[in-house]
C-alpha cells in the first residue's frame, strides 16, 4: 500500500504540474499523459490486496441472506475457493508476461519511449499479495462454515449479516 500511494501521490503531483505549466504557458509536461497511463495500473493492482485485508471490496449478500446459516457459509466457501483458484491462474499468466516483458525490455513508444516492464512486475507483485491475503480469507471462510453460529460473514472484516433459518 505504502508504495501504491507513493505513485499515487507522484501522479498527483505530475498532473497538477502539468495542469499549471499547461494553463501558464500553453504546453505541459512532456508525455504526462503516457507516464499515467502506465503508472495507473500498477497503483491499482498494489492496492487491492490491502484493500482484500481490509474487508472493502464491493459485496452483495443478496443471495447469502436468504439461505439458512449452514448452506450460506458453505456456498460462500466454495465461492472464495473459486476466486483463489481463478487468482492463482491470473497471477500464473501475469507473472509469465511480466518476466517475458522484463526479458525484453519492452517499452511503450510515444512521446516518450518509457519502460512498461516494471509496472507488469509490479501488477504481478499486487497480485500475488491479494492471492495471499485471498487464501488467508478463504481458509478462514472454510473453517468457520464448519462451525455452527448464528451469522454469515459475507466479507472478512465485515459485521455479520443473519442467515435465514
Amino acid at each position: 500500500m505504502i508504495v501504491a500511494s507513493l505513485l499515487t501521490l507522484f501522479l498527483m503531483v505530475m498532473i497538477a504540474g502539468d495542469v499549471l505549466l499547461r494553463y501558464a504557458t500553453g504546453s505541459g509536461f512532456r508525455g504526462s499523459t503516457e507516464v499515467a497511463e502506465v503508472i495507473l495500473p500498477a497503483v491499482a493492482y498494489l492496492a487491492m490486496a490491502y484493500t482484500q485485508r481490509r474487508g472493502e471490496h464491493v459485496a452483495s449478500s443478496v443471495v447469502l441472506d436468504r439461505l439458512p446459516t449452514r448452506p450460506a457459509r458453505m456456498l460462500h466457501s466454495a465461492g472464495m475457493v473459486v476466486v483463489t483458484a481463478f487468482l492463482a491462474v491470473l497471477l500464473l499468466v501475469t507473472t509469465e508476461s511480466a518476466i517475458d516483458s522484463a526479458n525484453i525490455r519492452e517499452s511503450r513508444y510515444g512521446l516518450l519511449g518509457l519502460a512498461v516492464w516494471p509496472t507488469r512486475i509490479l501488477l504481478a507483485i499486487g497480485l500475488l499479495a491479494l492471492l495471499l491475503e485471498n487464501l488467508a480469507d478463504t481458509w478462514e471462510c472454510v473453517r468457520s462454515s464448519n462451525k455452527k453460529g448464528s451469522g454469515v460473514q459475507v466479507v472478512p472484516g465485515a459485521p455479520e449479516t443473519q442467515g435465514g433459518s
